[in-house]
């Protein structure tokens, strides 16, 4: 009976030792089981779709010239609101950018005139040709000319992510809206200034950019080539740069 009785016993501290060893086991494996939960949330932080509203801000500077436009150092450039930001990435590194932006461009020069003819499209001149218009023989001195305009602008992206920083190339559709110009000269110690509003420019244009950002801000670069003036004539070169900066919100 005592015999029966220590077997027993053995049995039942085997028993309990087997159950205390397998929770212990049962508890590894849910441990082990942790890993994937945080690939699959590792997955969702690729933002393989982002949709959002009113993104960022930016403001660039027209830094460049051609033959028949000069932009004024530090007093031409863009402003622009994003509206809304698309971003598609299929493949963990690399995506698709669109989105539309709301922008106002001016253009201040003293090389150029900048006026609204009577068919009321935008037209470029020299300031030397007024004096056929003012007082002839005349020097115009102190002269300044602006142009500015509001448009829509809708940029496409390739874009290339390594964690937050973010480069792009693409291209940018640009809807233009009428445009406003004005200007002021000197001659023969009288001050002239002139302002005229509702100026026909040609409706569609589009630039060449690349983009490079971290985290919230970024800096952006644009192309207007000759080859589609803002201009409705047609006839004048108003190639340019931009350069700037844009923060995200």
């Amino acid at each position: 009976m005592k015999k029966l009785y220590i077997i027993g016993l053995m049995l039942s501290l085997c028993t309990a030792a087997f159950a205390q060893k397998s929770g212990r086991d049962v508890l590894d494996d849910l441990e082990k089981l942790e890993i994937p939960k945080k690939n699959v949330v590792a997955v969702s932080d690729n933002n393989i779709f982002e949709f959002k509203v009113f993104s960022h801000i930016g403001y660039g500077f027209n830094i460049a010239r051609s033959n028949d436009f000069a932009p004024r150092k530090g007093r031409s450039g863009s402003l622009f609101v994003n509206l809304v930001n698309i971003n598609i990435f299929p493949i963990q590194w690399v995506g698709l950018e669109a989105g539309i932006d709301i922008a106002y461009n001016f253009f201040t020069t003293q090389e150029n005139l900048f006026m609204i003819d009577n068919d009321r499209n935008v037209k470029v001149m020299k300031f030397s040709d007024l004096t056929s218009l003012t007082l002839p023989g005349e020097a115009i001195d102190r002269n300044r000319s602006k142009l500015s305009y509001g448009s829509m602008n809708v940029p496409v992206l390739l874009k290339g992510r390594w964690k937050h920083l973010e480069m792009g190339l693409g291209a940018e559709l640009v809807w233009n809206w009428k445009g406003g110009t004005s200007y002021s000269y000197r001659q023969a110690n009288t001050s002239t200034g002139i302002s005229q509003n509702k100026g026909t420019l040609k409706s569609l244009t589009y630039n060449l950019m690349a983009t490079l950002s971290y985290g919230g801000f970024g800096v952006f670069f644009k192309y207007y080539p000759a080859a589609h003036p803002v201009l409705p004539d047609g006839g004048v070169d108003l190639r340019y740069w931009t350069v700037g900066v844009a923060f995200g919100f």
